[in-house]
């Protein structure tokens, strides 16, 4: 295959047309999502350390429900949307972890940065302030949102965590598993006192995006075609 371009020609190669079409399937290929807030200063010495509104890591958005819609100044009104406890607090869980820092909060909300969906794999969760040795539970309530067009499908989720934790839970977990929470526009966890760390999650390929995928396979196809009858 010869392509033309201005003052010059170029001989697409069967190899080049193969690094062309692998090219194109990875970038077709699903991202695995993993964030950890580690680049967060933990060791900040007030004790809680005002993040922002709103705060993208890992190909995914994170963004405090009882906020001002990302890159809107929180004005005088009140501390930004989102904190972190340090180690100097007592509620430190060992590593920085984000929570809705807001003068009346109501959760956390997760998208993924591209607009793309998203499955949520594993997820870390604690009552904002720990109380060791406290018998009981606190409940948190996740819930996704899958959008088919003009259609917004809520799928509600409850976990429970115990109040007398020294960290964070993880889950899924034995009593709770994620198989419903896939192909997600987003995701809220409705709680005015809960802190998140660890977030793994699928970002899903666009439409558009597995087209680059069947470009890819037709590439591949074609060049082994022309290595046959060469």
């Amino acid at each position: 295959m010869i392509r033309r371009t201005a003052g010059s020609t170029r001989t697409l190669t069967p190899s080049r047309l193969l690094v062309a079409a692998a090219v194109a399937m990875c970038s077709a290929l699903p991202l695995s999502a993993q964030v950890t807030f580690n680049g967060l200063n933990s060791s900040d010495p007030v004790g809680v350390l005002e993040v922002a509104n709103c705060r993208m890591e890992g190909g995914l958005l994170f963004r405090a429900l009882g906020a001002p819609a990302c890159g809107t100044p929180q004005g005088t009104v009140g501390p930004t949307a989102l904190a972190t406890f340090t180690s100097a607090n007592g509620s430190f869980t060992g590593s920085a972890a984000l929570f809705d820092n807001t003068l009346s909060p109501v959760g956390i909300e997760i998208t993924s940065a591209s607009g793309a969906s998203f499955s949520l794999t594993s997820i870390d969760l604690a009552p904002i302030f720990l109380l060791p040795g406290i018998a009981g539970f606190q409940t948190f309530s996740i819930t996704g949102f899958r959008t088919m067009g003009a259609n917004v499908t809520q799928i509600p989720l409850t976990v429970s965590v115990p109040l007398g934790a020294t960290g964070l839970t993880r889950f899924p977990s034995s009593s709770t598993n994620f198989t419903t929470l896939t192909g997600l526009s987003s995701l809220q966890i409705l709680s005015p006192d809960v802190t998140i760390d660890n977030v793994n999650a699928t970002v899903v390929p666009e439409p558009s995006t597995y087209l680059l995928m069947i470009v890819g396979l037709g590439g591949i196809a074609f060049a082994a075609r022309r290595r046959v009858r060469q």
